[in-house]
């Protein structure tokens, strides 16, 4: 179970400021000496000009991250040496974690992750090192981007009574982020349709069919789905994304005599 900020209901989160897995990556006796993140891989595909010269690009898509920490890991003799290698071996080997590192107080979380190479986290090791020693490892994360710690939240303070509606959606981070968008028809009247449209990008979903007083809508970025009270439905264009900086998100609705209400959030994304 997660609350909406990621973090864990009923787990112990460490004060660390690195983590994996909720488990502390930099105390008294694990050591983070070394901190390296990469830009995300960039997955380009081109294709050359029928009977010219030159290529075009046809996608491209950052597709992950690649995250390296190196330390020193210490204990009260061999015995608790080995003990804590083996709890730490536990720990970095679970995939699909999540890595959270801060830097001046200020914490970015990378989700999906995964270490590639757990069999030499130990292997600058030497037989001299009795109750302490060097380790090594890389994280890929599978999300391309770091995220903040929580979401930025907009809440509407007041009843969606007119068309066109604006809101406005900050994003500040780097990267394009994808928000989670949820619309409660508190009465319906004629309403038959409405479409959200970010103006910076020209995204745009249409959400139409038949709907009835106290429904909600959630467009959910993240997941890629759109459901009304929790089961799927079909829509037309595509799940706005945002980019960095202000959005303008736009509600056009069709219909008359309704009173709707307007959530979003979303997490900040940093290349």
């Amino acid at each position: 179970m997660l609350t909406l900020d990621g973090e864990p209901e009923s787990l112990s989160v460490p004060t660390d400021e690195i983590w994996y897995n909720y488990y502390g990556l930099q105390n008294t006796s694990i050591l983070t000496e070394f901190v390296k993140v990469s830009a995300p891989d960039l997955e380009l595909n081109q294709r050359g000009f029928p009977r010219a010269d030159g290529l075009y690009q046809e996608t491209a898509y950052y597709r992950g991250n690649r995250i390296k920490l190196s330390g020193t890991i210490s204990a009260a003799d061999r015995s608790a040496l080995e003990t804590l290698a083996d709890t730490m071996r536990k720990y970095l080997s679970q995939f699909g974690g999540t890595l959270r590192i801060s830097w001046g107080g200020v914490a970015r979380y990378y989700d999906d992750c995964y270490a590639t190479n757990l069999n030499i986290l130990l292997d600058s090791r030497d037989h001299y090192h009795v109750d302490w020693c060097p380790w090594s490892i890389e994280f890929v994360s599978q999300h391309p981007f770091a995220r903040s710690v929580d979401r930025t939240i907009l809440d509407a303070p007041y009843a969606i009574t007119t068309s066109p509606t604006n809101f406005i959606v900050a994003n500040a981070g780097t990267a394009t982020t994808d928000p989670v968008i949820t619309v409660g028809l508190v009465t319906v009247g004629s309403l038959s349709a409405f479409t959200i449209e970010n103006t910076q990008n020209g995204d745009s979903i249409t959400i139409s069919g038949s709907f009835s007083n106290g429904d909600t809508i959630e467009i959910d970025g993240e997941n890629k789905t759109v459901k009304k009270n929790g089961t799927a439905i079909d829509y037309s264009g595509v799940i706005p994304r945002a980019v960095p900086g202000s959005n303008v998100f736009t509600m056009t609705i069709t219909g008359a005599a309704y009173s709707l209400s307007f959530t979003e959030q979303h997490y900040s994304r940093y290349l």
